[in-house]
């Protein structure tokens, strides 16, 4: 992971570089798990960078097993209780110092999100505590960061302090508000991020920041996401809370189904269609072993679709991608490109 060349200056060095060869791991060895394994003992920050040295929020989290959960969390993506072993996790939470900021941050975000809903979409009182505490705690720190590096002399700014946070943490600021709040499909929650002044909506360098998107500021029904891909429509629900319009295509009918159900309350701002994504590329021409041509007719095309029983959004249309044993099912699903997407609906997303 390079260091964001903004703020390279003032780091001096790269404080992930510390024991980076020595980390390296043969194929097929495991990398998380490190108390006892072949990476104890290895520091993936160095502490005692100066810059990194005058954070409060990492004050005490130069033990090893801080530094084994600040390792974990980074190269899991802000995801530290997924597929970490149950006792790894034990022990993480038994092990926990009150004097690192940071480390407290990512166990209660870890807590959150390992805590089971009460039914779909209800969160516990224990869960929503945690994500109560972890908001607050993500806030700390990156006023600590912001602060480091205005003393630092470096430039403050919403970019250069998730720039910075990601070079630590391996994940933004705002994806970790997006994990906290973003959990059903049937729940509206405040928009995370303003795309008119191009910041977080809780971002503030001494000046204050509107909690959520104002009315004023919502003109950005003219702006369409294309969601290829929809899965679950988490994605295509955070663009519709932030006032997009939002174009979704997936190819398992029966999410397509569910998605476009929970979010009718959208109405035109969203539409949804069943279909799979296939090339440009005619088939016949694929074929033939031709000279590739676009397809410039929109043809009425329909592929296999192969159902995972567990995991639908591990559903594919290539068979060898779904396992046997895990197969729920195959169906016939229409095919569309992009470009009859782009014919057919625009830029601005003509559905109406």
């Amino acid at each position: 992971m390079e260091v964001h060349q903004s703020h390279s200056r003032s780091l001096k060095t790269d404080p992930l570089a510390s024991n980076r060869d020595a980390a390296k791991l043969s194929p097929g060895e495991i990398a998380l798990g490190l108390w006892g394994g072949d990476l104890a003992g290895l520091r993936h920050l160095d502490l005692s960078t100066p810059f990194l040295s005058r954070l409060t929020s990492l004050q005490g989290c130069g033990t090893e097993v801080w530094d084994e959960i600040l390792f974990a969390f980074r190269v899991k993506g802000g995801c530290l209780s997924c597929s970490t072993p149950q006792g790894d996790m034990l022990r993480y939470f038994n092990s926990q110092s009150p004097a690192c900021i940071a480390g407290k941050f990512i166990l209660s975000v870890s807590s959150f999100l390992a805590t089971p809903e009460r039914r779909l979409g209800e969160q516990t009182d224990d869960a929503l505590k945690e994500r109560a505490v972890a908001v607050d705690l993500l806030q700390e720190v990156e006023s600590d960061l912001a602060a480091a590096m205005q003393a630092d002399g470096m430039e403050v700014t919403a970019a250069s302090v998730q720039g910075l946070f990601f070079d630590i943490f391996g994940v933004t600021p705002t994806q970790i508000r997006y994990v906290l709040q973003h959990t059903w499909l049937g729940y509206d929650y405040p928009a995370i991020f303003d795309y008119n002044l191009n910041v977080p909506t809780d971002f503030h360098l001494g000046q204050s920041r509107p909690s959520k998107v104002s009315e004023a500021d919502r003109d950005l029904g003219d702006r369409l996401i294309w969601d290829l891909g929809m899965s679950g429509g988490m994605d295509s629900l955070y663009y519709l809370v932030h006032g997009f319009k939002v174009l979704s295509v997936e190819a398992n009918p029966m999410l397509a189904l569910d998605v476009r159900t929970a979010l009718q309350r959208y109405g035109d701002q969203v539409h949804i269609i069943a279909a799979a994504i296939i090339s440009d590329i005619s088939e016949s021409d694929k074929n033939s072993g031709a000279a590739p041509a676009l397809v410039s007719e929109p043809q009425k095309q329909e592929v296999d679709f192969h159902i995972h029983k567990e995991r639908p959004d591990f559903s594919a249309l290539d068979d060898d991608r779904v396992p046997r044993h895990m197969l729920a099912g195959t169906v016939r699903v229409r095919a569309v490109s992009c470009s009859e997407l782009v014919a057919e609906f625009g830029r601005q997303g003509c559905w109406r």
